[in-house]
């Protein structure tokens, strides 16, 4: 399978050629889906791949994993994440259900295209050439897209959220080896200004063999030597011993965490202040009381949608 945007050689990235940018609620960074189909004259399969990828703040590309639909009926027929630890859950909450109703018209329509190029009136042999081509000069493994704004997040509903979550990929993510297992420690932080909790979230995922398995949750003090157990799926002797191997594998991991709870606090203010910002901002766009309503009555504001709850 090959990239929309390859097959037909351009170089736009939006939904004509195949990107569908959107943002998943739990995070603050812009995602897009691009989308993939077989070029196989002799295939007669109805699928089309859906890449994910997050965006990074400097407009490079990180792929999460991807999901495959079925055509015409858009039946979701398996989501795979790249790290299933971090985005399995969170991919099949977002799309278990089903794809965005707008990218459907899209995705049929570059569909019947792809036939139209891949049918027979082309030989197999110079559409695998000029197939070639298109993937050296266009299918980049790295894209490049205009820097997105990122949306004010409610610190009201989601005060506390993932470092990657908020940063992406490419922040370190905290890994080590106990035995014959690798450990993630994914870390979440609350990011209410207000709030002085100084500890980070530490859930420690077992990655091998077989599934990822969360162990325990702990809240891991920024400032002193101590911890509290959150939640616990395992023994107390295994916690210690894990929290013991990894501060042993990360000697100075309590300044990254001080780091990490104050790069998240930082976030939480800009996003309070977005929030107030918008809030200002749609307060002076509102009439004054003696103004003609904007809705167009002739009325005074106060007499027509003004006097609404007063």
């Amino acid at each position: 399978m090959y990239p929309y945007y390859s097959i037909i050689n351009e170089t736009k990235y939006d939904k004509n050629t195949g990107f569908h940018s959107f943002r998943f609620s739990w995070s603050l960074d812009t995602y897009v889906a691009i989308e993939y189909f077989c070029t196989d004259p002799e295939c007669n399969c109805n699928s089309v791949l859906l890449d994910i990828d997050r965006v990074t703040p400097s407009g490079t590309t990180e792929n999460i994993g991807s999901i495959s639909i079925s055509i015409p009926d858009f039946k979701v027929e398996e989501i795979k994440a790249k790290h299933k630890a971090i985005y399995q859950s969170k991919l099949n909450k977002e799309f278990k259900q089903g794809i965005p109703e707008e990218w459907k018209s899209y995705i049929l329509k570059h569909r019947d295209h792809v036939r139209e190029l891949t049918s027979a009136r082309l030989p197999v042999d110079s559409l695998q050439e000029r197939k070639g081509a298109l993937l050296t000069t266009s299918a980049l493994p790295s894209r490049s897209y205009k820097a997105m704004s990122m949306p004010s997040i409610d610190l009201e509903k989601t005060p506390t959220m993932g470092y990657v979550e908020v940063f992406g990929e490419s922040a370190d993510q905290l890994v080590f080896t106990h035995g014959e297992n690798r450990i993630l420690v994914d870390e979440q932080y609350c990011m209410k200004p207000s709030c002085d909790c100084r500890q980070g979230l530490l859930t420690f995922i077992q990655l091998e063999p077989g599934k990822p398995t969360s162990k325990f949750v702990i809240g891991y003090s920024t400032h002193k030597r101590s911890y509290t157990v959150v939640e616990n799926y395992t023994t107390n002797k295994e916690i210690e011993e894990l929290v013991a191997a990894f501060e042993t594998a990360y000697p100075a991991v309590r300044r990254t965490i001080s780091k990490h709870y104050d790069d998240m606090k930082r976030e939480g203010k800009r996003a309070m202040l977005e929030k107030q910002q918008s809030v200002t901002a749609s307060l002076a766009s509102l009439p004054g009381r003696n103004d003609p309503c904007s809705c167009g009555s002739g009325k005074k504001y106060k007499k027509c949608c003004g006097s609404v709850g007063v």
